[in-house]
């Protein structure tokens, strides 16, 4: 979205605005948390493997908490090469006739089999939130990453291996401006704007 269309007359940073969350409780929409995502991936490679985006996003998100928006978050996506040397990770196989309450009492029980699995994505990921962390943004700011995988049948795995930590949780923006949730009701009432996905 752009700044201009949303309704900013300024040319501030951010220009635009990758994400919008605006919550819903039943038909009502929640203007006032209204939610500014931005955006930005990662491509690591084999020969760069440490490879970060050109830009952290931390400019842009300075700008957002200014803007007042009432919720601000940072997202980095790792989209990595492919590798070939996949390391082997034992899960339990389980067919879909077994009832495995009645059939194994713990997981040692069951039979395992060997799945490849590219971990290049899951390093990346790693990588980034250090990065992010090292940002030193405000605590009320979520940061989170989310690796996809190309494989080679086609198509793409996600792989979301950061586990669930305070930097995750966004709190309100105490910098939130009630010209956005004016801003917010008169760009989403205006239907020629977005299209209302429910989640």
């Amino acid at each position: 979205v752009l700044r201009t269309n949303f309704g900013f007359s300024d040319m501030k940073r951010p220009g635009d605005f990758d994400i919008l969350i605006l919550p819903m409780a039943s038909q009502d929409h929640l203007y006032n948390r209204l939610c500014a995502v931005e955006v930005k991936v990662t491509r690591s490679t084999r020969d760069r493997p440490n490879k970060s985006s050109s830009s952290m996003g931390s400019n842009q998100i300075r700008g957002l908490i200014e803007d007042g928006f009432p919720i601000v978050g940072l997202f980095q996506i790792c989209m990595t090469e492919p590798l070939h040397e996949k390391e082997k990770i034992l899960f339990p196989h389980v067919l879909p006739s077994d009832n495995i309450g009645a059939k194994y009492e713990s997981l040692d029980q069951m039979s395992k089999v060997d799945v490849p699995m590219d971990h290049f994505s899951w390093v990346c990921c790693e990588n980034q939130m250090k990065r992010m962390k090292a940002l030193c943004l405000p605590n009320f700011v979520g940061l989170t990453t989310l690796g996809i995988n190309a494989i080679e049948e086609g198509g793409f795995i996600v792989n979301y291996n950061i586990p669930l930590n305070r930097y995750e949780f966004a709190s309100y923006n105490p910098y939130k401006k009630d010209l956005i949730t004016e801003l917010a009701r008169d760009f989403f009432n205006d239907s020629n704007n977005y299209v209302l996905q429910k989640i």
